[in-house]
């Protein structure tokens, strides 16, 4: 390794002894290259001259375009500052400008509210002093004639809505009552009819002629059973009312309310709600319609 260095400082040596190595180190190693030019070279004392001068005004060149070069940048910076100054004052300058606008719009709605309140005390500037005061005590009376009107509507116009819904109030107080009435009368019947039970008196023959009115109205009857026919749930059966074949009635009942089957020929009493009018086909192939019951006793 000491050898290659000492190998490649040989060699360094050796290239700045030669033309082209003293001319190198006049360019980039001024002092350098004087010595060797005056000390090393074989050339004459006027190309030493020559060539020292020559490689002296390249170095002063060199310097004097890297002093502009600086000069150059400082100007650069000092002018880029410069600029951002000026762009900052602007900046300024617009906000200040915007401050004086809106400065300007308030005196303007300033002036103009002091023109206002001059042209509206123009009357009064004439007036004498005695003047004046009654002209302000008839401004007073009328501002308080006005508040006056003003509470006057007001309380009339409270006095009317408390009007309207204390009647409505009152109607709608009044039609819970009546429905309360309604209430009372229908429950009162109600009991009256559960306290009667099914001894309300209707006739086979009422049933018979009005059904409608008869509706699902308690009734009760007694008779002989003339048929009989038994479902998986229900049974239907045709009365004869009081024995008479005249007057038959039709009924349905579920087999769970009796203990035991009725069978034909059976006197028995039912108690149940009337259903209207059901129809049948006779055996000679007419059509008969008779009273139906839905019943819900048998004894």
């Amino acid at each position: 390794m000491v050898e290659k260095m000492k190998k490649y400082v040989l060699k360094g040596k050796g290239f700045f002894r030669t033309d082209r190595g003293m001319l190198l180190s006049l360019v980039f190693l001024y002092p350098l290259g004087l010595y060797l030019v005056f000390k090393k070279s074989k050339w004459s004392k006027t190309n030493k001259i020559i060539s020292s001068v020559v490689a002296g005004l390249i170095l002063v060149v060199f310097m004097y375009n890297n002093h502009l070069v600086g000069v150059e940048a400082r100007l650069f910076n000092k002018l880029m500052t410069v600029e951002e100054k000026l762009l900052f004052e602007e900046e300024q300058v617009s906000r200040l400008e915007q401050v004086i606008a809106g400065k300007e719009t308030d005196l303007t709605t300033l002036v103009s509210e002091t023109d206002a309140y001059k042209a509206k005390m123009q009357p009064y500037e004439k007036l004498s002093e005695e003047d004046a005061k009654k002209k302000l005590a008839d401004l007073k009376k009328a501002e308080e004639q006005r508040l006056a009107d003003e509470a006057a509507k007001k309380k009339a116009v409270e006095k009317e809505k408390r009007d309207k819904e204390a009647q409505k109030k009152a109607a709608a107080d009044k039609k819970a009552k009546e429905q309360q009435a309604a209430e009372a009368e229908k429950k009162r019947l109600a009991e009256e009819e559960e306290a009667r039970g099914y001894e309300t008196g209707i006739t086979y023959n009422e049933l018979a002629r009005t059904p409608d009115d008869f509706l699902f109205s308690k009734v009760k009857f007694a008779g002989k059973v003339v048929q009989v026919m038994e479902g998986a749930d229900s049974i239907q059966i045709r009365l004869a009312v009081d024995g008479n074949y005249d007057t038959i009635l039709y009924g349905e009942y579920e087999n769970t309310i009796v203990s035991s089957r009725v069978l034909e020929d059976d006197y028995i009493t039912i108690s149940g709600l009337s259903s209207g009018l059901t129809t049948y086909k006779s055996t000679m192939g007419g059509s008969i319609t008779i009273p139906s019951v839905l019943i819900k006793v048998i004894e």
